[in-house]
């Protein structure tokens, strides 16, 4: 008898013992979850309330994603950028020059381009910007974050 109570104190030990490691594992997933929340919110406001043009592509090189700041500097919506690709918003003589690095960017260890190019606004005015377009993995699906820069009116 004295075995058998012996036995059943070891076993409410260990599950005592996991118990509170399950504690400290749930504490530090919590931890994980509320530092990714922070982090995607932080992001949020950084794409949203920027002065500068930012825009998010999928592999397929169409345009996901553009902020305020790029619509104000283009004159287009949301609905009219959505789904096209930047080089829909090119001037003719750079549409290969940007097919050539964004190629490059998604086929080889490239993890960044930058380079100056002209645009073309909706009110068919041109626009002189500086692109900046990093590779970045997103839970395993490849986007091209592009940072777009007027160099005209230099921050504004």
């Amino acid at each position: 008898m004295q075995g058998r109570i012996k036995q059943l104190e070891d076993q409410v030990s260990c599950l005592k013992q996991e118990l509170e490691d399950l504690a400290v594992y749930q504490q530090d997933k919590d931890d994980i979850e509320n530092e990714y929340f922070l982090s995607q919110q932080r992001f949020k406001t950084i794409f949203e309330k920027s002065i500068i043009g930012y825009k998010i592509i999928n592999d397929d090189l169409q345009i996901i994603k553009v902020n305020d700041a790029l619509l104000k500097m283009l004159g287009y919506t949301q609905n009219e950028m959505l789904t096209k690709r930047i080089t829909d918003f090119a001037q003719a003589e750079f549409v290969a020059h940007w097919k050539e690095l964004q190629h490059e960017l998604w086929t080889t260890d490239l993890p960044s381009f930058t380079f100056d190019t002209c645009l073309i606004k909706k009110d068919k005015l041109t626009i002189w910007v500086r692109v900046h377009s990093i590779k970045i993995d997103d839970n395993g699906e490849k986007l091209g974050f592009t940072v777009l820069q007027d160099l005209e009116n230099n921050l504004r």
